[in-house]
């Protein structure tokens, strides 16, 4: 077996030493054709690979004693071909021959790109996907291909025809057959097209920043990234996607953009080493969510703290859609189109001049767009902007008993609520429901509790300084809204939730003398454990409640029985 095994590896030597001789007498040619250099180096390279092979095969059936020598000699042999065989590549790689990057010829003399496109005979679905993972993504011109690749996917789903039934590889339908031929032709012409390497020349003190444009449309999303200095601008990178199948609604999508922009802004960050960025959207209400401090719907919200941790809310500006460039990507551009855009490849005119940016304001419209997606929550916290405070727009000190300022509460807040729904969904309820008065009931607690209870706060939020003695001492924690309670130990009662962990009151607040009073009232001015003993939403000691109870001195006597 060895000893067959040594003759073939010779017969492939052999066949080595014939195609050096062929490059020699090439060489030695006054007329050097590349291509056959190119043909006869891919040919040493792949019979390279094959005796490898061999010498791996024989040096496990060698016997020991013999194991020595063959590993010399195989190494020189292949130290030698080695030696030969980079004369070979350094011929093929020089002067104008384009060498292979990612799908992609790169010229090294005129330091441009090519693009190249893969063409396929057999068009199934395995060889569509293919295409379209080897081919550099010349943006936009790409983008009916990965429509209609998306289209493709949903139409075999639909018709469930698969690519291989049984032993059988089945072609596409004849209509998307069509499409995607139609495609590859305008495709191939961006082989055509050259792409220069340099941004622009470096020049010394040229402050370069980049630039992140962001669009989107009911059918796909992108964002296109630009460095400049004080006179020129040129494209970094781009990247589209196609809208998702589950439908989502315009400003959706512009967010997603805006995502997709942030994302390629760290990249092109961490690789350029350029800490000035400015991100531009058409898009009015992604600016106001992003500007905004209230609470978001959860699609919105995780996508806006996304943003947020990758950019700063202060280098988002205002674009006009006709100087957006990342348009061009949600709409596609044919290659003629492509080739001749200034607006692709430079940008908008106004980019290398601060003072001709752009600038925008939030309107009432926007601001009314934008309130349509706070998130509905049981508390009054969304509804009140909590940098405000309720305690600023209803006077709590011109109220002398708890149900009047609840009612009061619950009437504002129903009327803000309106003004942020459509007209059908408004409340026209002539009286204040349980629920609402349970809403201005915690909308008070909060605004109690962030007035005068900030470190507290802070410390259940982040958790990253030494807990207060109140932390400590009653064991505090925030509740789903997020509002502080008392941790007991009468967790495992039978009792309600706001029994066995109540809400915490500061002692002197306006709110907290009125609750005391309702509560005494309602127990027909009783003692202090009375009133302790009520089940209530607030934490209160003796003392507050005996000195609230001291200042009101109206008796009350039961009604006699009836017999």
């Amino acid at each position: 077996m060895e000893s067959k095994l040594k003759a073939v590896r010779r017969g492939h030597r052999g066949q080595v030493t014939k195609l050096f001789k062929k490059f020699d007498e090439i060489e030695n040619n006054s007329d050097l054709d590349k291509d056959d250099v190119k043909l006869i180096s891919d040919a040493i390279e792949q019979k390279q690979k094959t005796i490898v092979d061999l010498n791996e095969k024989i040096l496990d059936l060698t016997s020991e004693e013999d194991v020595e020598e063959e590993i010399q000699e195989s190494d020189e042999y292949m130290f030698n071909l080695e030696s030969k065989l980079r004369k070979i590549r350094k011929i093929t790689h020089s002067d104008s021959i384009s060498q292979n990057v990612a799908s992609t010829s790169l010229d090294p003399n005129a330091n441009s790109f090519i693009p190249s496109y893969p063409t396929n005979s057999s068009l199934t679905n395995a060889n569509v996907i293919r295409s379209n993972e080897t081919e550099i993504n010349v943006q936009p011109t790409n983008f009916d291909n990965f429509r209609s690749m998306q289209n493709t996917h949903r139409d075999l789903q639909s018709t469930n025809n698969l690519d291989i039934v049984g032993t059988e590889v089945r072609p596409l339908p004849l209509e998307i057959q069509t499409t995607w031929k139609n495609l590859a032709k305008d495709l191939e012409k961006t082989t055509y097209t050259e792409l220069k390497r340099p941004y622009f020349p470096n020049l010394p003190n040229q402050k370069t920043q980049l630039h992140v444009f962001v669009d989107a449309s009911t059918t796909a999303y992108g964002a296109s990234v630009y460095i400049c200095n004080h006179h020129e601008s040129s494209l970094v990178i781009a990247k589209n996607r196609v809208a998702p199948l589950k439908q989502l609604t315009l400003p959706q999508l512009e967010l997603m953009a805006a995502l997709i922009g942030a994302r390629l802004a760290d990249h092109v960050k961490s690789v350029l080493h350029i800490e000035d960025i400015t991100f531009w959207s058409d898009s009015q209400i992604v600016l106001q969510w992003l500007s905004t401090s209230k609470q978001l719907k959860r699609f919105i919200r995780n996508r806006v703290t996304e943003i947020r941790k990758l950019t700063n809310t202060q280098e988002w500006r205002y674009c006009p859609t006709k100087d957006n460039p990342a348009d061009l990507l949600t709409r596609g551009l044919s290659v003629s189109q492509f080739e001749k855009n200034t607006l692709w490849f430079n940008g908008p005119e106004w980019i290398t001049d601060a003072s001709k940016w752009p600038s925008w304001k939030p309107n009432d419209t926007t601001v009314l767009l934008t309130s349509t997606d706070i998130e509905e929550s049981s508390t009054a916290d969304n509804a009140i902007d909590n940098q405000q405070g309720i305690h600023q727009i209803v006077q709590i000190t011109r109220y002398s008993t708890l149900s009047k300022l609840l009612r009061i509460t619950a009437y504002l807040l129903r009327f803000i609520r309106n003004c942020r729904s459509p007209i059908l969904q408004r409340n026209k309820a002539k009286y204040v429901s349980r629920e609402e008065l349970q809403d201005a009931t915690e909308c008070w607690i909060l605004n109690c509790q962030r007035t005068s209870f900030k470190d507290e706060m802070l410390y259940l939020k982040l958790k990253d300084t030494k807990p207060t003695v109140l932390v400590r001492q009653l064991r505090l924690y925030l509740n789903n809204k997020d509002a502080i309670c008392c941790g007991g130990r009468i967790h495992n009662a039978p009792v309600c939730e706001n029994t066995k962990f109540p809400y915490l009151l500061p002692r002197s607040h306006p709110f907290t003398k009125l609750v005391v009073l309702d509560i005494h009232k309602y127990m027909k001015h009783s003692g202090v454990l009375s009133t302790v003993h009520v089940p209530s939403p607030t934490s209160m000691g003796d003392m507050e409640i005996q000195e609230l109870q001291e200042t009101t001195s109206t008796e009350c006597r039961n009604l006699p029985l009836s017999v």
